[in-house]
């Protein structure tokens, strides 16, 4: 069976490796539906801040109140997700997964319920948002260490990139046909959707089949010792500590612009829900192409200078993007932010998973899981703060600057990142599979 596949793989282009794996194939195609629903609901939220505004009278204030949906997507991600990955560390990861979505599509529902009902505020949204980003995190934290254990080593960039790019399918799609159905069908509508899409990736989690074991016969530890025990690991393990680091850094300032669009739509280019949906759809678009390019790369031997570059070419077009004050410059522009951002934050997964063991994934994607949603939400907070005092492009134009300075000076002067090579990930590689060895009876 394994030969089979083998063969399929050779055939396949090396981006699409993975799709080979039956289980690995499922899931996929159960998180691109559910991720399409999640997209539209983010489309039909977005507005749906704005609406709130205008109605309270205060639109000037769309900025903050997106930086507080931020804070709210944040705040709970810095616990939660390092909670995740000690418990994906301890349990079965496929039905901590299951119950992972289960829960996520309960509170989309009741969502729905109060939007379809007219009795959503702003408080409820992000009330409900606090609870969104705790199964965000324990999703996040427990979908990175699954992978690596539905394929083997030599597709695990496939197996990273098309996880990217099941989020940015629906990044394209998603803002599309939202834009078309946000008329007929209302926010409401939108949401009710994205709350019946997850059945999908539940279908295709139930039937898959189960994990081998991923414990090694080492004694426990209790849960603080466990935390320790990997951030011992990221402050030892230079390649990872220093890709964490520029990560977080390009979260913050850079990355989070996404979560502004809808303020910048509104605000800065004066434009209207349609509006919002095609340069959430370039966005989504830009994300893809940049997924497929980096998961096409496959064993490229740089893969530091690939990140590094990466978070200098998103930055210097973030700054470009926050000048404009017309809708297709801003529509293409959107597309090289996002490419150049999937780009980096691909390869920053290929690089945590193949210098990490397995005994220590949960735990440490839980860690970059707690840097991307949580350094995301946080810089919505700062740059959508500091939009609303120097106007919105202002502030996503700093966040630009910070964000290729960083790294600009980081390639420049870490040798970690920039003497890393596909040898030493293989060699990385070669220790999680020994450790997987070692779990199984």
């Amino acid at each position: 069976m394994l030969e089979g596949s083998e063969r399929w793989e050779q055939r396949l282009p090396s981006a699409l490796a993975a799709l080979v794996y039956r289980d690995y194939r499922l899931i996929w195609i159960g998180q691109v539906i559910s991720n399409v629903g999640s997209s539209m609901q983010q489309l039909g939220l977005g507005w749906l801040i704005v609406q709130l505004a205008q109605r309270d009278g205060t639109p000037q204030l769309v900025p903050v109140y997106l930086g507080l949906v931020g804070l709210a997507r944040g705040a709970p991600i810095i616990f939660a997700g390092l909670a995740a990955g000690i418990i994906a560390d301890r349990l079965d990861r496929r039905r901590l997964l299951m119950c992972v979505q289960v829960y996520w599509a309960c509170v989309s529902a009741v969502l729905a319920y109060l939007v379809l009902t007219d009795k959503v505020t702003i408080s409820l949204v992000l009330a409900l948002t606090v609870l969104s980003s705790i199964a965000q995190a324990f999703d996040g934290a427990t979908r990175q260490t699954v992978y690596p254990r539905l394929v083997p080593p030599r597709a695990l960039v496939s197996a990273i990139g098309l996880n990217s790019m099941s989020f940015n399918v629906a990044q394209f799609i998603g803002p599309m046909i939202g834009g078309f159905l946000i008329g007929p069908i209302g926010v409401g509508g939108l949401v009710t959707l994205n709350a019946v899409s997850f059945l999908a990736l539940i279908w295709a989690i139930a039937v898959s089949s189960p994990l081998p074991a991923h414990l090694t016969h080492k004694p426990k530890v209790g849960p603080l010792g466990s935390l320790q025990e990997s951030f011992a690991f990221v402050v030892r393990q230079p390649t990872v500590g220093w890709a964490m680091l520029l990560a977080l850094i390009a979260n913050v300032f850079g990355r989070s612009f996404q979560q502004l669009l809808p303020a910048f739509v509104a605000v800065g280019l004066g434009g209207d829900a349609r509006d919002l949906s095609f340069v959430m759809t370039a966005a989504g678009i830009g994300a893809l192409s940049g997924a497929f390019s980096t998961a096409s790369l496959g064993n490229i031997r740089r893969r530091g200078v690939v990140y590094a570059a990466s978070g200098m070419a998103m930055g210097g077009l973030l700054v470009l993007f926050g000048l404009q004050r017309s809708l297709l410059p801003a529509i293409v522009l959107t597309f090289g932010v996002a490419a150049a951002s999937q780009s980096f934050i691909t390869m920053a997964s290929a690089l945590y998973n193949t210098h990490t063991p397995d005994e220590l994934r949960g735990r440490v994607m839980g860690l970059a899981t707690v840097i991307v949603q949580g350094g995301i939400s946080m810089g919505a907070l700062l740059i959508g703060g500091l939009g609303a005092a120097i106007g919105v492009g202002a502030a996503l134009s700093c966040g630009g600057l910070v964000t290729v300075g960083s790294a600009t000076a980081m390639l420049a002067r870490v040798r970690a990142l920039r003497d890393e090579t596909s040898d030493n990930d293989a060699a990385a590689a070669a220790i999680g599979v020994a450790a997987q060895v070692s779990a199984r009876p």
